[in-house]
């Protein structure tokens, strides 16, 4: 598939034969907990010994009811389509120049995006960006929405939230063109504004108008 390592996320619930191997091929790993819990005695014994392995070597312990033990911390970005996005070399290119190591992976949701939320969660991800065509339709599967966000009426930008067992929902989207603004020493109080889309980003900046008083939108 001539994909960059960088690129690839393997997902398994076996140390030696998944976790370690993609490790050794220098491509990011996830461990989750098994899907089949009626497993064969020599496959159940395998599993306690990698507890062992995982708490003593790792200083991680596979923890029951939990779908993923956290060894990196794993965002993305759901869109669709979502191959053109920028967003996973704009992460990575800032994470190294930062020294963050974290791994940043593009989400192609097609349909249910209920379910892929949840999946996200089950899966451990510790938070997403949203972008075309969900930024309004996300809302409806968050548990709970950033005030900002609310009066915008979209979200591209998603934080979990153990506490609540889901994702937290906010609307970067305004702030940046607001700083962009700023340091560009534009002021757009009391001009008139044409805006050209009416998406999720529209809303935002519809929003930041009205916060900055312009005269006419």
């Amino acid at each position: 598939m001539n994909l960059d390592k960088k690129e690839v996320v393997f997902i398994g619930d076996q140390i030696f034969t998944d976790i370690w191997g993609a490790n050794r091929a220098g491509i990011i790993s996830i461990l989750v907990s098994p899907i089949d819990k009626k497993e064969e005695i020599q496959i159940i014994l395998k599993r306690k010994l990698e507890n062992l392995i995982l708490y003593f070597f790792i200083g991680v312990k596979r923890k029951e009811n939990k779908c993923l033990v956290e060894r990196q911390k794993v965002y993305g970005i759901i869109a669709n389509p979502v191959g053109h996005s920028m967003s996973p070399l704009l992460h990575r290119v800032l994470a190294d120049s930062m020294n963050i190591d974290f791994a940043y992976v593009p989400l192609n949701v097609k349909e249910d995006l209920k379910k892929a939320i949840e999946g996200a969660y089950c899966l451990g991800l510790n938070g997403m960006n949203i972008s075309i065509p969900y930024k309004q339709e996300i809302m409806k599967y968050l548990k709970d929405i950033d005030k900002v966000a609310k009066s915008i009426g979209a979200v591209n930008t998603l934080i979990r939230d153990e506490s609540l067992q889901g994702y937290v929902g906010y609307n970067t989207d305004m702030w940046g063109l607001k700083k962009a603004l700023e340091d560009n020493t534009i002021d757009i109080e009391d001009r008139n504004i044409i805006i050209l889309g009416c998406g999720g980003a529209a809303k935002a900046v519809i929003y930041m108008c009205l916060e900055n008083r312009v005269k006419k939108i």
